[in-house]
């Protein structure tokens, strides 16, 4: 009997529209992964920006540094696990044969690589390099030829001590060095300078041999650097999320980086279509403490937004801060948005949504979460956010009383159609003695409004009471409206009895209403953490960490699809086996730029260094193109594409010498009768022509369903069967 699945696909034949010219081979990927890993070092260049402030910033690798009027802060990176050091160099005096020189107080300014004070007797620089800051110190002018004395201000908390090449200031993990002064004359004269620890400032002099010599402009110049005494930290690059925009073939990942115990910091890295980094962007490198940042991209603006959880030394209070990004191929970056902030509140674990439509909405969804002073309850917040960074007012999300925990935002609110366009928020609901609870979804409209018509409560339990312990979930886009408009909620579950964890999954419509109870969709054969999901709008991705010891974790990603009521997983591969950490994965669909694909980035680290690593996902099932021999004559038969949902390919009849056609249809293999040798290995339709083109319609049901070809030529003078008639081979394709 033949499958209902694959005559759906066999009815397409019957209006594939026939081509008269050659087709291109389209993709043809080694498997369903499209590339090797792409991966983000930490990039070897030296970023600036200004903080809300006023404050000018640089960082790079090992080192940032602030610049007000009240000098310069140098903050060495130590190790991520490290506390945070640094040392305040201002200039406090010059003296030129004894006389004291007239100083302006000065507004650093940055000229490229170089921030400028101007101090009226000297100007001050800070050259900014990969390794460090050099100290210049610029004369054009002097009033007598004696000897100069520089004095500069330190503060720190750090250890001073001299050697021969300087100052080190020293702490347990390392700490800065500030080196020895050269004097550099315009003929390129040189003389190394005595630099000396008094009263709370470095004094550099120079000889007055030297002054009365020199061809002016005169520089000093020592160089500000880090001296590390560890060899890596534990924990440099964390959390990591990726979004993607359809309209500029552009991927948005962010990333958080510990350079300190209490200072995280947040970049962004621009990506093209094939995962090829374009840039790099700052979000934040202060001494702020940036932490968990989320992503999310507005299509019709070709914008993307961060937002993270932010503290001044990881302490109370939290803050909800974010910034945008606009995509192409010279990414900037908006001023820093304070989201939610107040002075008797907390405001932790923000997520963030985003809309696919190239002309839709202009709105991003933002959820956080709030910690009161209660003792017995927390709230949930969401607010919609505006190309410009303009906030609706925050509304309380209807939880119910007691704790409720991190509310996570679908990626995008699905493709327009049916009016059915929103996001699911999905948190947890801890009971009072907070050893277990169970997860809950609301739902918010594209035009903000919430959809209470989905329970009493505003929200609906989809998942019965379990352990709180290690609980870890994420909930993706929505499919189609065609399709349902269903979403699919990832959850990690802990055995008490083995300490390891299964990934669940939970299928709901946009009502509420519970399409599939929880599904065990990977097993607790090794401990599996951090899932996360997204959907191209037929299919769902999920991904996750498997965990087999404290530096060994790969990472998984899946496809799963909702047929007949069932969670059905289609496809999965492990982009990382190597016995390294891989961790923190993040995943997102390519809606609206090629089916059945996704975007994968994590954390990588083999024991001394850290990066990002991406990989573009294709979510192919099991199936393909197969031949069956099955002719009686010359002509051939060959498949042009992939058959893959929302996809198409081709079937071309060659070595043809008089009337071709393709057979389309259902397989089967019967015997000619009047033809010996010949089988009919198609049931189905005659379509006159050399070549034919199937497109396959985006439906997951559709996965596994085969539809066979077999080329057909009427040639009296070639004779084959009944003396006119040959058939070729069959080409059985399934759906992938």
């Amino acid at each position: 009997m033949t499958h209902p699945k694959n005559l759906v696909l066999a009815a397409a034949l019957c209006t594939a529209p026939l081509l008269s010219q050659s087709l291109s081979p389209g993709q043809d990927p080694a498997g369903p992964l499209a590339a090797a890993p792409t991966s983000l070092p930490w990039p070897d260049r030296v970023s600036t920006g200004i903080a809300a402030d006023g404050t000018l910033w640089a960082g790079a690798e090992s080192w940032k540094a602030s610049f007000t009027a009240n000098g310069a802060t140098f903050h060495p990176f130590l190790g991520s696990d490290a506390p945070d050091c640094a040392a305040t160099f201002a200039l406090r005096a010059v003296r030129c044969g004894g006389e004291e020189l007239p100083l302006l107080p000065g507004l650093p300014e940055l000229r490229e690589l170089c921030v400028r004070y101007e101090r009226g007797a000297v100007r001050e620089l800070f050259d900014l390099g990969t390794a460090g800051l050099e100290h210049r110190f610029v004369f054009d002018g002097l009033p007598s030829r004696g000897a100069l004395q520089l004095e500069v201000a330190v503060t720190s908390d750090l250890t001073v001590a001299g050697d021969a090449t300087g100052h080190a200031l020293l702490g347990p993990r390392g700490g800065v060095r500030y080196g020895r002064a050269t004097a550099i004359d315009a003929r390129g004269q040189r003389c190394a300078l005595t630099t000396v620890l008094a009263g709370g400032a470095l004094r550099i002099d120079v000889p007055a041999a030297f002054v009365a010599d020199a061809v002016l402009p005169l520089v000093v110049d020592p160089l500000v650097g880090s001296i590390n005494t560890v060899a890596t930290s534990t924990k440099e690059l964390l959390a990591t999320d990726i979004a993607f925009d359809a309209s500029l073939a552009q991927f948005f990942i962010t990333y958080e980086r510990a350079f300190s115990a209490t200072d995280h910091d947040v970049y962004v890295v621009c990506a093209d279509s094939s995962m090829a980094p374009v840039s790099t962007l700052t979000i934040d490198y202060t001494t702020e403490n940036w932490t968990q940042p989320r992503i999310a991209t507005l299509e019709a603006h070709d914008l993307a937004c961060v937002v993270a959880q932010t503290s001044t030394g990881n302490v109370a209070p939290f803050a909800i801060k974010g910034r945008m990004v606009t995509g192409g191929p010279t990414p900037q970056t908006g001023a820093v948005m304070l989201l939610a902030s107040a002075a008797n509140h907390d405001y932790v674990q923000p997520d963030i949504g985003g809309d696919s439509d190239p002309i839709g909405s202009d709105h991003f969804l933002l959820a956080y979460e709030e910690l009161s002073t209660s003792a017995n309850a927390t709230f949930l917040f969401y607010e919609r956010l505006d190309a410009n960074g303009v906030q609706s007012s925050g509304h309380l999300l209807g939880t119910g009383v007691g704790f409720t925990r991190r509310v996570a935002v679908s990626k995008t609110c699905g493709r327009p159609g049916g009016g059915t366009e929103g996001w699911a928020l999905v948190h947890r609901r801890e009971l009072y003695q907070q050893s277990a609870g169970n997860l809950r979804v609301s739902f918010v409209n594209r035009d903000g409004s919430l959809r209470d018509n989905v329970g009493p409560y505003e929200f609906v339990d989809i998942t019965v009471t379990t352990p709180n312990a290690g609980s870890e979930w994420d909930v993706s886009s929505p499919t189609d409206d065609a399709l349902g408009r269903n979403f699919l909620c990832v959850e990690r579950r802990v055995d008490p009895a083995n300490g390891r964890a299964a990934i669940y999954g939970t299928a709901f419509d946009w009502l509420g209403n519970i399409v599939t109870p929880s599904t065990n969709l990977l097993g607790n054969g090794v401990d599996r953490r951090l899932p996360r999901a997204d959907c191209d709008g037929a299919r769902f991705a999920f991904t996750n960490d498997n965990n087999y010891s404290p530096t060994d974790h790969d990472v998984r990603i899946s496809t799963v699809a909702l047929v007949g009521g069932q969670l059905l997983t289609e496809a999965y591969d492990l982009p990382s086996v190597a016995n390294d950490l891989d961790t923190a994965p993040a995943v997102v669909a390519m809606r609206g730029f090629q089916p059945n694909s996704f975007g994968l980035a994590w954390v990588h680290s083999d024991g001394t260094a850290w990066s990002m690593q991406c990989e573009r996902y294709l979510g192919l099932a099991a199936g393909g193109i197969s031949s069956r021999n099955t002719a009686c004559g010359p002509i051939g038969l060959i498949a042009v594409g992939i058959p893959q949902l929302g996809g198409n390919f081709s079937i071309v009849v060659t070595n043809v010498t008089g009337l071709p056609a393709i057979i389309g249809g259902t397989p089967t293999s019967v015997p000619v009768g009047p033809c010996p040798g010949c089988t009919l290995g198609v049931d189905g339709v005659i379509l006159v022509g050399s070549q034919v083109l199937i497109n396959v319609p985006f439906d997951p049901m559709l996965v596994g369903a085969t539809v066979s070809f077999q080329g057909l030529q009427v040639d009296g003078a070639l004779g084959g069967c009944l003396g006119q008639f040959q058939l070729g081979n069959t080409l059985d394709v399934t759906v992938q």
